[in-house]
């Protein structure tokens, strides 16, 4: 299914604030970073440093099942001082 992937830090500003990628229903954060990076092959190692979020939780290894609707983000490293 078509979804919109929300983008923040550097990669908002090199890309775009939201991308439209293909995921299917189950995804987990190797999922969502694969399809990112077949969207947007120029970012592969910016994309694959960032974490990413469904509905506002985080997601790493165990799936979870998403909608169109689903919220969905690319949350890049932060480092603070």
């Amino acid at each position: 299914m078509k979804v919109t992937v929300k983008l923040f830090g550097p990669l908002r500003e090199q890309i775009t604030d939201e991308a439209v990628c293909i995921l299917t229903e189950k995804v987990d954060r190797k999922i969502i970073l694969q399809a990112m990076q077949k969207a947007y092959p120029l970012y592969t190692k910016e994309i694959a440093s960032c974490s990413t979020a469904v509905d506002q939780c985080f997601v790493d290894e165990i799936p979870v099942v998403i909608t169109a609707a689903s919220e969905i983000a690319l949350i890049p490293p932060v480092s603070g001082g």
